[in-house]
């Protein structure tokens, strides 16, 4: 059945309904949707790569909700005055997307078949897939004409400007579980609750990581749903993504300064140094050697880490974490200015980049590689727990 058309909305009231309604990127990092548009673009982009292995939330969201989630992106294109919406899915799931007809009265709409790597859901690789075009590092994309928005974030506009709140979202329940499963999920819900819909866990020293294996973070199963949650994955306390992120970081440090061979292992794998930008995790890790001290790590590079995780998780023969260390560095000091002119992707960047399947063996998911099929929605339960910051930047305020 057709999505519902929302509204044709001018720029201005466009913003002032999706910051009204909360409307952030439900990708995972939360940026308010009405900042990150501009009133002129020339591309609107569907992210639905879900690069992240095990992770199959966006893949459900847009098989049950396509025809929304491409309303949703036909509202924002007509708002900011752009000439085409893309949806963006990994090839090895085209098959399903080409069955939606464009609208004969919506923006042109093109199918983009993304590579089966990762990070192939980042937004500056989304851009130069989509559009064979590579942004300077710390571009805001909507200031060089590009709109790249989640699948779940084009829904929640979409649900948004026909005055349906944002109240649930796709969550997928994987790793050590005894069923993994995706189920629709109220935000403030308990992880608990989708623990136990899952079957609870498979082992018992288990820890649980909200969002992705590489990009994900430490949670806790009193922790709530928010807009931004994609996904609970349980893993045990020993398998190396949770190492990664409970090991000390003086710990690295004493590494870096003693065992780093500067085999420039990081650098050859690091996303944005293959596409151009001015990162060379190896150097840092040089830095942060002979400083003995993350926090003195004054350079621009640090500024220039996605935090995709492949240099800490993929790359590093000693266990270091150079991601960690760069994301810690950089909170002490001022973002510079974004440089000017396009870079250059390195030669042969297709060689060094890191295919779904071989990262899954490598980081030994492959007890956990089960498919996470679509459960329905879970009841609400009888409390919820609503931070107040489920976004980039300063907590709401309740009303």
């Amino acid at each position: 059945m057709p999505a519902a058309r929302p509204p044709v909305l001018d720029f201005p009231t466009l913003q002032h309904r999706l910051e009204e309604a909360g409307i952030v990127g439900m990708g995972g990092g939360g940026f308010p949707t009405h900042r990150k548009l501009r009133p002129s673009l020339h591309t609107v982009i569907i992210n639905g790569a879900e690069c992240e292995p095990l992770l199959a939330s966006d893949r459900h969201l847009l098989a049950n909700h396509l025809a929304e989630v491409v309303a949703g992106a036909d509202a924002v294109a007509r708002a900011c005055g752009a000439a085409e919406v893309t949806l963006a899915v990994k090839a090895k799931h085209a098959d399903w997307a080409r069955r939606l007809a464009p609208d004969p009265d919506g923006v042109p709409l093109r199918l983009a078949a993304l590579p089966d790597v990762y990070p192939s859901g980042d937004e500056l690789f989304v851009i130069r897939d989509v559009a064979g075009r590579v942004l300077p590092q710390r571009t805001i994309p909507a200031d060089a004409g590009f709109f790249v928005g989640n699948a779940a974030t084009f829904k929640a506009i979409h649900d948004a400007l026909r005055g349906v709140p944002l109240t649930r979202r796709y969550v997928t329940v994987c790793g050590a579980v005894a069923r993994p499963i995706t189920v629709e999920a109220a935000i403030g819900t308990p992880f608990r609750e989708l623990a136990a819909a899952a079957g609870g866990a498979t082992t018992p020293d288990v820890r649980y990581l909200e969002g992705g294996v590489l990009m994900g973070a430490l949670t806790s199963l009193d922790a709530p749903v928010t807009k931004t949650t994609a996904a609970l994955i349980a893993l045990p306390a020993d398998h190396p993504a949770i190492l990664e992120r409970t090991r000390l970081l003086h710990y690295s440090v004493r590494i870096a300064e003693h065992i780093c061979c500067q085999c420039r292992k990081c650098t050859e794998l690091c996303s944005r140094y293959l596409i151009g930008h001015d990162i060379e995790p190896h150097k840092l890790m040089r830095l942060i050697g002979s400083a003995r001290d993350y926090r003195d790590l004054h350079s621009d590079m640090v500024f220039h880490c996605s935090g995709c995780g492949l240099c800490s998780l993929v790359a590093c023969p000693f266990d270091l974490s150079p991601r960690r260390l760069i994301m810690e560095s950089r909170r002490s000091f001022p973002r510079p200015t974004a440089p000017a002119g396009d870079p250059v992707e390195r030669a042969d960047v297709e060689l060094f980049t890191v295919p779904t399947r071989r990262l899954i063996h490598h980081l030994r998911l492959d007890p956990y590689d089960r498919p996470a099929e679509f459960a329905g929605s879970l009841p609400v339960p009888a409390e919820l727990h609503l931070p107040l910051r489920q976004h980039a930047g300063v907590a709401a305020e309740p009303a």
